[in-house]
């Protein structure tokens, strides 16, 4: 076990050492400290101190709150009316999300590797295949969205790639 830095509770220096322990990506151990994060700022004292009690009306809270989320991206809806950039380098959509309105772009080369649109492909290729992948598309957007609200999105072919 590590010894406890400053900063750290000897609880959270705990749970990281379990994480470590048993070989939890980094990513996931820091998904589940910004958890209990979360959970010690809605109980407002170390979370060792929790009840079953509030640990229901957290994971209902929490449950609520991913509802939201799913009513708000029920809400964005990306523009069927796309055009090419001048420099032909991206395709320009706007993404409409109650009211309001957020410019969209997606990389020629997203569209060449994950949309199959052809290498040096034609503006209307390039329409084309935005349009076919038009779902996909809005599903990455929205993501960005719930992310960063309100700034224009840029999609690049690392947003596609698993």
């Amino acid at each position: 076990m590590t010894h406890t830095s400053q900063g750290i509770s000897p609880l959270r220096q705990r749970m990281i050492d379990d994480m470590r322990m048993r070989k939890l990506a980094p990513k996931t151990r820091a998904g589940y400290v910004r958890v209990v994060r979360q959970f010690t700022a809605f109980l407002g004292r170390p979370p060792d101190t929790a009840t079953v009690c509030t640990s229901r009306r957290f994971r209902a809270r929490a449950h609520s709150v991913k509802k939201q989320d799913r009513l708000f991206i029920m809400e964005i809806r990306i523009s069927p009316d796309a055009v090419v950039s001048g420099d032909r380098s991206f395709v320009v959509f706007d993404a409409h999300i109650r009211e309001r309105s957020v410019e969209c772009s997606i990389a020629r080369e997203a569209l060449e590797q994950y949309f199959w649109a052809p290498v040096g492909a034609s503006d209307a290729q390039l329409l084309k295949s935005y349009a076919d992948g038009r779902k996909r598309i809005e599903a990455i957007v929205c993501r960005k969205l719930l992310a960063t609200p309100g700034e224009a999105i840029g999609l690049s072919m690392s947003d596609f790639a698993r």
